[in-house]
């Protein structure tokens, strides 16, 4: 019978082995269907009726019998009664942590076929959001016809220093430095170091995530810039959310407990290493008409690097936006 789709007195709704919260559904109505009534008390919001039809569940809420309907792909996709990685410190869903064999299958694409296809863009864009960077060549033009592929052009920054801002200008697109006719940069994934930190070092790893680094940057004016963020970044289900590594901008600890200060240096020598090392490094030298986009929260430059290349910064969630509407473009 449909009301077996109802548990709970009404407050879950169990659908292809999905349960979601009376409230979760209300709070999640379209805004075509919402209603004054859907904002009713958590206590008083409870399901009456639950039918499937054609490809939807149609429900009905108390107190007043308000109607909605939700497609069952749509729940489908946004379920979150699924067992989830919860240990602290992995990879983001979506994400693949890599060392230096990537030098060999690094993501690419002409800058003419990037502009042209949106088979392209779809690929392209993907492998960002998967390694956290990837290479254009070919490239005639200014580096904000790059930035115009995912983002309004006027929405960037360029600099040619360290930047410890908050919060982080998180995508960065590299190029050959002005007068040279190339410019080499070494880099790492800094998600895969910090799991690497993780397996061979537990209290390390979690003395850099559970206290704060102070950072100070000063711009070309000379204003200060100040941060404090963990070198490790987590969001509360214990994913790995970014990295904050720039020795040449560190400032005085001052955060970290005496008791921990020198398990804390201790994990910052061995992540400054794993940074480093020929096993998780690549080097990428970029010529004119090539540049290289980075996340900037995830991937690190050597700290041996003379950090010649022109830097230009962008925000990743217009990048994901753009990619998002790829991917959902019919």
């Amino acid at each position: 019978m449909p009301d077996r789709l109802i548990e709970n007195e009404g407050r879950v709704l169990r659908v292809n082995g999905q349960r979601f919260h009376a409230v979760w559904l209300a709070d999640n109505a379209p805004s075509s269907q919402r209603t004054p009534a859907l904002a009713a008390p958590l206590n008083n919001i409870r399901l009456l009726t639950a039918n499937l039809v054609g490809d939807s569940v149609a429900l009905t809420f108390a107190p007043d019998s308000t109607p909605l309907s939700f497609s069952l792909k749509w729940l489908k996709d946004h379920a979150y009664d699924t067992p989830k990685e919860r240990s602290e410190g992995h990879m983001p869903a979506g994400s693949t942590p890599w060392g230096s064999t990537i030098k060999a299958a690094m993501p690419t694409a002409p800058f003419p076929t990037l502009k042209a296809y949106e088979a392209t863009q779809l690929s392209w864009l993907d492998a960002i959001r998967s390694y956290g960077l990837a290479k254009v060549t070919e490239t005639a033009g200014p580096v904000h016809e790059i930035i115009e592929i995912f983002t309004p052009a006027e929405c960037a920054v360029t600099s040619n220093g360290n930047d410890s801002r908050a919060p982080e200008l998180s995508l960065e697109i590299i190029t050959c430095a002005k007068d040279e006719e190339e410019s080499t940069v070494h880099l790492s994934d800094g998600f895969a170091c910090a799991i690497r930190l993780k397996n061979e070092d537990p209290e390390g790893f979690a003395a850099l995530a559970h206290h704060s680094a102070s950072f100070v940057f000063a711009d070309q004016t000379g204003r200060p810039f100040t941060a404090r963020a963990p070198l490790v970044s987590l969001l509360p289900e214990g994913t790995i959310a970014a990295i904050h590594f720039a020795p040449q901008s560190a400032a005085p600890l001052t955060d970290v407990p005496f008791e921990q200060m020198e398990v804390y240096y201790r994990a910052y020598r061995h992540f400054s290493e794993l940074v480093d090392s020929p096993e998780m490094q690549i080097s990428v030298t970029l010529k004119e008409g090539e540049a290289l986009v980075i996340e900037n929260t995830r991937i690190l430059r050597g700290t041996t690097d003379s950090h010649t290349a022109q830097r230009t910064f962008a925000d990743r969630n217009s990048l994901l936006a753009s990619l998002t509407a790829l991917e959902t473009t019919p």
